[in-house]
């Protein structure tokens, strides 16, 4: 028999559960419920036998599927029909009760739900068959609940722990194959045990996450809220064909048991065998413990639930069992490590945990570790950039940034166990100094100095036209596009506070965007705070505030002069961004670089790169501007970059090969 419609009969098993309760008796129902799937109501009507006699439909379908008319049972009290079958040896074997009929309609569906009967059976389980008509298409099959439990107990509610299960009722001739005793195609409605999210409410007053109430402070006894990973029932329709052996194992699937699909009492059987042995009490105390929520448990659910994955969760089950097997055996870096190993292993999915330990092992020895190698081979000295790895905000601004609120906050490039992901030095060497004030004399270094911060916020914005993004570009093929960025103060206050003789903690906002209609909306916005103020530098550090967006990279970047090797004056920016390993796989907030992460980062270094170029060309071409500079003279110096190379990281994680021969291989 084949069945169509899925979403009608899951509607329509929603309707039944309403129906039935563990006494094997018709309750009252809602007269519509409304569906989510479709934007209509079911309507659902109780019969008797008086109304059932008079309703046209009902009478066509039953004669259809050649079902008796019902004769009433003066012992019994009920209206009771035989089964005249083509499959069963003996139609004595179960009857249907018709004194009371759920009707259900909606929109091109109908269905009458009736009791099916079954007095030799004596298992904990029993039956309804239901005939219905959806788009012209009539059908005809049973739904059978099975208690879930070894014995019948009464829960909260006073209901059973059921297991439905739809199985096709082949007993009937069937009007579109002919004689289909030995089974037929169709969907069956197979329910399973498996791993899935679950809620573990509040211990004080039941709530649940996302729900407004907490545990207060002082409540010591209250468990907040999360969530874990438990076993389920899970029903899904899941077509068979017609090539079961009489078994009901549709293409001898060895996870499925069950009887002939001729046999409407025995329901179809299915054991849900996960892809890797993990004790379900292990797993939700590592996520109790470590604080695994959101689209880590989504990955970890997918673990358990997906044959071709599972040795990644294994190992950090076995880490944990191995820390001891109790959150008080766990610190705070442990928890961190393993959190940071479910990053890797969401976009890595043969990344091994061994090989990120000894990673970070390595890291802690040396947080240059990752672009070590190839800074030197591109002839930088990684020690020139200790003070900018090393250098913290100070109390005034962590104190303006509480006064600010909760939204503003510092991106500290020290926190955990970080590696160094980046460093640059771009530069422009003045051979004549300029006499901006046209005094005839050429400026100080001071003077000089002092004008570029006043000249800072124009240097620094800019244009390129036709940017080769890395990221697919809307309603352009070529991905190349024209993009700016500006740097602004975010207020008056602090476009004073940063010219003043103190700018420590003034705040400017950096917008970035393109000029694409399809993208512009979507422009990309980033905050820095001054962090660090001499005669002849000055050093911010990245925030983030109520208009930005966090990254995966934190940083420090340095503007000044110095004299040179060459002993002439030199303008210069520097910068060291770091990050944890597993925030260089991080997914960025989509913006108008698009959402995937490869080309997020490259084409992010490729715009700072396109950004502190231009700042060396507008600085060159105010210097030799001769109306300004009157006399002036600079050239724009090589940039000099050294930053760390994802594939590196993945070749680390995936492979055996040594360490240490992957980072020095810089071509």
């Amino acid at each position: 028999m084949k069945y169509q419609s899925l979403l009608t009969k899951a509607l329509l098993l929603l309707v039944t559960l309403l129906f039935i309760n563990c006494q094997d008796e018709l309750i009252d129902a809602p007269k519509e419920i409304k569906s989510e799937q479709e934007n209509t109501y079911l309507k659902v009507d109780e019969l008797n036998f008086e109304r059932l006699e008079q309703d046209v439909s009902f009478q066509s379908l039953r004669t259809k599927f050649n079902i008796s008319q019902p004769t009433f049972n003066r012992k019994k009290g009920t209206y009771q029909s035989q089964a005249r079958t083509s499959g069963a040896s003996n139609s004595n074997d179960y009857w249907i009760d018709m004194s009371i009929v759920n009707k259900v309609t909606m929109e091109n569906y109908m269905s009458y739900t009736m009791r099916l009967v079954e007095p030799l059976d004596t298992s904990n389980s029993y039956s309804n068959i239901v005939i219905q008509e959806y788009n012209g298409i009539e059908e005809i099959f049973t739904i059978r609940y099975t208690d879930n439990s070894s014995a019948r107990t009464t829960g909260e509610n006073g209901g059973m722990n059921m297991k439905p299960g739809i199985i096709p009722y082949d007993g009937w001739d069937d009007p579109n194959d002919g004689d289909n005793s030995s089974g037929g195609d169709g969907y069956e409605y197979v329910c399973r045990d498996v791993i899935q999210i679950i809620d573990v409410p509040c211990t004080g007053n039941n709530h649940t996450v996302g729900q407004s109430c907490e545990c207060q402070i002082t409540d010591f006894n209250c468990q907040r809220a999360y969530q874990t990973l438990g076993y389920q029932n899970s029903c899904s329709w899941e077509y068979v064909d017609g090539n079961t052996n009489g078994t009901g194992n549709p293409n001898n699937d060895p996870g499925t048991t069950g009887g002939s699909t001729s046999d409407p009492t025995n329901s179809k059987v299915v054991t849900k065998k996960l892809p890797i042995e993990i004790p379900l009490e292990i797993l939700q105390s590592v996520i109790e413990c470590i604080g695994v929520a959101g689209d880590r448990l989504i990955w970890m659910n997918n673990e358990m639930n997906d044959a071709n994955r599972g040795p990644q969760l294994l190992s950090i089950t076995n880490h944990f069992t191995q820390l001891g097997g109790s959150c008080e055996d766990v610190t705070r870096e442990d928890k961190e490590f393993m959190l940071g190993f479910i990053d890797i292993a969401k976009k890595i999915k043969d990344a091994k945990l061994e090989r990120y330990e000894v990673l970070i092992e390595k890291i802690k020895e040396d947080p240059w570790a990752l672009i070590q190698d190839c800074a030197e081979q591109n002839g930088m000295d990684t020690s020139n950039y200790l003070d900018l790895f090393n250098h913290t905000i100070p109390q005034d601004c962590q104190t303006r940034l509480n006064n600010l609120g909760a939204d503003y906050s510092n991106q500290p490039i020290s926190d955990g166990n970080v590696s160094c992901a980046n460093i640059d030095y771009y530069s422009v060497e003045i051979t004549n100094y300029p006499d901006f004030d046209n005094d005839g004399n050429s400026d100080t270094e001071a003077e000089i100095y002092q004008a570029f911060r006043e000249k800072f916020t124009d240097l620094a914005s800019g244009e390129k036209d036709s940017f080769e993004s890395e990221c697919n570009v809307p309603a352009d093929f070529d991905d190349v596009i024209d993009i700016w960025w500006k740097f602004n103060p975010m207020s008056d206050f602090d476009s004073n506070l940063f010219l003043s003789n103190n700018p420590i903690s003034s705040i400017m906002l950096i917008d970035a965007g393109a000029n694409n209609p399809f993208v512009n909306t979507n422009a990309d916005l980033g905050a820095i705070i001054v962090s660090g103020f001499t005669s002849t530098n000055w050093t911010i550090s990245t925030i983030q505030t109520p208009e930005t967006e966090t990254q995966p990279f934190s940083g420090n970047r340095q503007w000044g002069l110095l004299i040179n090797q060459n002993g002439n004056l030199e303008f210069y920016t520097r910068a060291v961004d770091v990050a944890r390993v597993a925030d260089i796989f991080l997914e960025w907030p989509a913006t108008w670089l698009g959402s995937d992460i490869d080309c997020q980062q490259d084409t992010y270094y490729d715009i700072a790169e396109a950004t502190w170029q231009n700042m060396q060309q507008e600085i060159a071409d105010w210097i030799n501007d001769d109306q300004i500079s009157h006399g002036g003279q600079a050239t724009v110096n090589t940039p000099k970059a050294a930053r760390v190379n994802k594939d590196k990281i993945i070749e680390i994680l995936t492979t055996n090969e040594s360490i240490e021969q992957i980072l020095s291989n810089c071509d």
